[in-house]
């Protein structure tokens, strides 16, 4: 404001002052709110680009090179999974793949254990071979040890390896709880009489009627009674059909009289004959 005399009065300049004082602080204060909240915003920026640089470290690519590590782990330590990613032919050129197939066929070659049973020191031995046990028919009964060894289930070697198999000697009786079945021993005694056994059994397969006794040798004090159907187990005919009505027997045991008898068993179904014997000593 100028006076009278054209000048500004000291009034004046001191309003004017004042306002520009306010302007000047206003203005200093914005500058300061602008620097604070920019300082703030840059430390925010720059922890999280330090956050992300820290994990690019490591991982430089999240989505690719996680990728790019397991492929190279998986071909380092299972080729064969990375080969069938790629279209190859996992199970022949996988060493698994080909471990088993060659495990199986030495299963499959190899033959069940022998059992060498128990003999006298320096005597004979008898092999058993459990992969050969032939299939053994009433035809066979009388001549139990050569079938088995005809099979290649038996063997009998004396005391220098030397073969001696036709000496074996079979015996056998029947399972009285098991229709057909029957319990072996097989005997071989060498020239200085020692002797080895083994004790095995079979299932007779009947191609024809055949009668099965409880035994095939008894022994009678004097004076005991006998009675020959109470030795008649079974008598089937090949179809397992009960012929045991039809079994006939000729022959006297006379207990009376010390001595060695025989009795013989017979029975005939669809044209064949079956025949066996029962040997009885009374003493």
């Amino acid at each position: 404001m100028r006076n009278n005399n054209g000048r500004i009065s000291g009034r004046a300049i001191a309003i004017f002052l004042v306002v520009l004082s306010l302007v000047n602080i206003g203005i200093l204060i914005a500058l300061r709110q602008n620097g604070t909240t920019t300082s703030k915003e840059e430390r925010e920026t720059t922890d999280a680009m330090e956050l992300y640089e820290g994990e690019s470290v490591a991982t430089p690519e999240p989505t690719q090179e996680p990728q790019d590590a397991t492929s190279e782990g998986v071909t380092a330590e299972a080729p064969e999974i990375q080969e069938e990613l790629d279209g190859e032919d996992v199970p022949s050129e996988s060493p698994e793949a080909t471990a088993e197939p060659a495990e199986s066929a030495e299963a499959t070659s190899t033959t069940k254990p022998t059992v060498k049973a128990e003999q006298s020191k320096g005597g004979p031995s008898l092999i058993y071979n459990e992969d050969k046990i032939p299939t053994v028919t009433q035809d066979d009964l009388d001549r139990l040890a050569q079938v088995y060894v005809e099979s290649g289930a038996l063997q009998a070697l004396d005391a220098n390896g030397t073969d001696i198999s036709e000496d074996i000697k079979g015996v056998y009786s029947p399972d009285p709880n098991q229709m057909l079945r029957f319990y072996a021993t097989f005997i071989v005694e060498d020239a200085n009489s020692e002797r080895a056994k083994i004790d095995t059994s079979f299932n007779l397969k009947p191609t024809g009627p055949v009668i099965v006794l409880s035994k095939y040798s008894e022994k009678l004090a004097v004076g005991a009674k006998f009675d020959p159907d109470s030795y008649v187990l079974h008598a089937t005919d090949e179809n397992l059909n009960n012929l045991i009505g039809s079994v006939t027997y000729k022959g006297k045991v006379n207990t009376s009289k010390p001595g060695r008898y025989v009795v013989q068993y017979q029975v005939t179904s669809n044209g064949k004959t079956f025949v066996t014997n029962l040997a009885v000593k009374v003493q």
